[in-house]
């Protein structure tokens, strides 16, 4: 049997931000008019992650008639944090993992949050389950279905590149509008296997999950230098190989060396520092000093890259998907809730979602 996998959450939100306009309003129209009641965001409650979402599901059932599609939904990232927080204890790292996201979150987030439970109980009336494993965060449960699976094709419905790593002769994502994107498309378009994807990760980090990679390491960076080498801890092996006489002709500096360097500054009119949460303990420090007086000449990203070592594991740890979940059997469910699911439609104004509901709440291939 052929499958489709959906991220949840990554097409529950990217469908809000897409349709922040569409909400629908449960004020009584027919009684006295109240301006100041129209005005009352309050009254008016966010559909456009409903729509799109539904939308979108219906398209695939229409565009992939053969595969069994599941919904994954993040049950939390417990697991990557306790990895984090003896990094974060020590200052490998300035922050846990996803920490970033415990600020103010966009309107369509939070729209998203606000819609979620009414768009669960829409699917729950279709026969398209809804996984959820406890711990367990969206992009591991699927690459553990990819694995429990592997001798059918998979399709991942995504825009998020973590997906890449898993892409293979049985493994395709499936992105926004009619995009797809397989092995070959990966290999052309990076010089690299999707297997080599987590190793790029490693070196650049992400910064929307708070993954600290090396500073200075972006995309092309990365890319380049895993396509030459072929792994971050080849890379770094041949840093050392020829950096470490380099490093013993200029010892590590002390604590009040080390504030100088924390001290210097690059980028102008917006100065940020050139050598962000270094730390006493952190090597190199002496030869990044002799570079900052002319002495030596060393590449930057390459310094950068003996400094931050301590960040290259950790990051590859929190980017690698964990394969080995144990997830349930996908099941045959059977439902025969079509009126219940055109009623939720009915009351939320989702004309165009109510049009598919024979496709929707229909029964998957066997």
């Amino acid at each position: 049997m052929q499958h489709l996998f959906i991220d949840g959450n990554n097409l529950g939100i990217r469908s809000s931000f897409a349709n922040g306009d569409l909400s629908v309003s449960f004020i009584d129209f027919e009684g006295d008019f109240d301006p100041d009641a129209v005005l009352d965001e309050g009254s008016w409650f966010p559909t456009g992650a409903i729509h799109g979402f539904m939308t979108t599901l219906a398209m695939y059932r229409g565009r992939f008639p053969q595969h069994y599609i599941a919904v994954v939904w993040d049950a939390g990232h417990a697991h990557r944090n306790v990895i984090t927080a003896a990094a974060v204890q020590r200052g490998v790292v300035p922050a846990a993992y996803k920490e970033n996201r415990r600020g103010a979150a966009p309107q369509a987030v939070l729209d998203f949050v606000k819609q979620k439970p009414v768009l669960q109980k829409m699917i729950s009336c279709t026969n398209i389950p809804q996984i959820v494993v406890p711990c367990g965060e969206a992009d591991d449960v699927v690459a553990s279905y990819v694995r429990k699976y592997a001798v059918s094709q998979s399709m991942v419905a995504t825009n998020d590149q973590d997906y890449y790593q898993l892409l293979g002769p049985d493994v395709v994502i499936v992105g926004s509008g009619d995009a797809v994107f397989d092995e070959s498309w990966f290999r052309a378009r990076f010089g690299i296997s999707p297997a080599q994807w987590v190793e790029v990760g490693a070196m650049q980090g992400d910064d929307g999950d708070n993954i600290f990679g090396v500073p200075g390491w972006g995309e092309k960076t990365s890319v380049k230098e895993i396509a030459r080498v072929g792994t971050a801890a080849a890379l770094m092996a041949e840093y050392h190989s020829e950096f470490d006489c380099v490093r013993a002709s200029h010892p590590d500096l002390d604590e009040a060396g080390v504030a100088k360097l924390a001290a210097i500054t690059v980028g102008g009119g917006k100065p940020r520092p050139k050598y962000p949460d270094i730390q006493p303990w952190m090597p190199f420090t002496g030869v990044a000093m002799a570079k900052e007086s002319g002495d030596i000449k060393i590449p930057q990203t390459t310094l950068n890259a003996l400094i931050y070592e301590e960040r290259i594991p950790l990051a590859k740890t929190l980017k690698a998907m964990r394969s080995g979940l144990k997830v349930p059997d996908l099941p045959n469910l059977g439902r025969d809730r079509r009126a219940e699911f055109e009623s939720i439609c009915s009351e939320y104004r989702l004309a165009t979602v109510a049009s598919s509901s024979f496709s929707l709440c229909g029964p998957q291939p066997t």
